[in-house]
């Protein structure tokens, strides 16, 4: 197999990695996405809880039930914190995502830089041998014309 087909062959390759790096980079994007619409949902049910909290405490409510709308908002507090957590460890992830696929195009463009030189590098040689060829033919004429007008 010639030197341009291999690269081809590998470019090819350097592209599917790509274009996978791709896919589980936007997985990634999602997921931040998600993850955030889902911490988005639980401040908002917190703040409806809280109002609830505030309008039945303005009506009167007894300690126990006081206490439990207090408890419940603590945990409620604590998901909310785990939820951040979960989208900083998806915003981890998105950024390992972006650094790999960052290398594998990077590779990829190397790849086809590569290819590009050696075609380049092939016409060169195809093209200086097609000089080589057309010169040699030309002192064959020549010589074949001074061997005929000698013998004339």
């Amino acid at each position: 197999m010639a030197k341009i087909e291999q690269l081809l062959l590998v470019a090819k390759l350097a592209e599917e990695e790509e274009q996978q790096a791709a896919r589980l980079l936007k997985q990634a994007a999602d997921r931040v996405m998600a993850e955030e619409q889902q911490e988005t949902l639980l401040q908002q049910y917190r703040f409806d809880y809280l109002h609830q909290l505030r309008s039945r405490g303005n009506g009167g409510m007894g300690s126990a039930v006081y206490i439990q709308f207090q408890q419940f908002l603590e945990r409620l507090d604590g998901v909310i914190v785990g939820q951040q957590q979960k989208i900083s460890e998806a915003r981890r992830a998105q950024i390992e995502r972006k650094a790999q696929w960052d290398r594998s195009r990077q590779k990829r463009n190397a790849i086809d830089l590569l290819i590009e030189k050696s075609k380049a590098a092939k016409a060169l040689k195809e093209s200086r041998l097609e000089q080589k060829q057309a010169d040699e033919f030309s002192s064959q004429q020549l010589v074949r014309r001074l061997m005929s007008a000698r013998n004339s």
